[in-house]
């Protein structure tokens, strides 16, 4: 059977990744069952330094799903935080239109037409969020910008004074301080998040000192030692190993 080879293609599923960590510790298992005809020159090959790399990939691999979980949920919540603006830049000029001039109206509407457009906003992968000139924050921006607008606009039309808690203006400014810091939270996790993918991806792909690497030697490895034909080749060599 043909050996994997590392390639420069990269995995696009975390499913790859946890798949390429379950199979390099069924060849550690394998190599192990050798016994003392398993016996490289290469320190990185041997029984001990292959436990210990097994060890390490599964938690790296383990570091990056506990990173996810925050970051997720920060997302989340920024998520629904923002779900409902258009609705609320609508409810405020109506309730500006029960008592505002035409002009005062007019403007209010154009200013809640930016804060309504561009549509639903998208949650992004974490190694852009951790940009801050994403696109994506951008829009996140813009939007608490042209909300901000449309609120210190109706802050200064003394007619607006809606007994409803929610569109009155203090309550509108609070909701609009408490935006940026989900934002904030997001770009910590997503930074966190980053990091542990590299190292994860480090401890996997590097050249020469990632796990495929390491257990593409070991099988050729043990095609020197027992031949291409022999069951003991045959068993190592249908483990898979995909690289990037």
């Amino acid at each position: 059977m043909a050996e994997a080879t590392a390639t420069k293609k990269v995995s696009k599923t975390e499913s790859g990744h946890a798949k390429n960590v379950a199979n390099f510790g069924a060849l550690v298992t394998a190599v192990e069952s050798l016994g003392k005809n398993y016996n490289p020159t290469a320190v990185s090959l041997v029984l001990k330094s292959l436990k210990t790399t097994k060890i390490s990939i599964a938690k790296a691999l383990a570091d990056v799903s506990a990173c996810e979980t925050p970051y997720r949920s920060s997302v989340n919540k920024r998520q629904a935080a923002f779900e409902g603006m258009s609705k609320l830049a609508t409810r405020v000029v109506n309730a500006l239109a029960a008592v505002g001039s035409d002009k005062e109206i007019k403007d209010a509407r154009s200013l809640a037409k930016k804060v309504q457009g561009g549509g639903k906003l998208k949650a992004e992968d974490p190694a852009v969020a951790a940009k801050s000139k994403s696109t994506s924050q951008m829009s996140y921006d813009n939007r608490i910008s042209n909300f901000k607008s449309l609120v210190s606009y109706l802050a200064g039309v003394p007619a607006y004074k809606p007994n409803e808690r929610d569109l009155q203006i203090i309550a509108l400014n609070k909701y609009l301080d408490a935006l940026p810091v989900l934002g904030d939270d997001i770009n910590t996790f997503a930074d966190e998040l980053a990091k542990a993918r590299i190292n994860r991806d480090k401890l996997l792909y590097a050249a020469n000192t990632g796990a495929v690497d390491i257990g593409l030697k070991v099988k050729k490895y043990v095609k020197s030692v027992y031949g291409a034909a022999t069951p003991e080749y045959k068993r190592i060599a249908r483990i898979e190993l995909k690289g990037r």
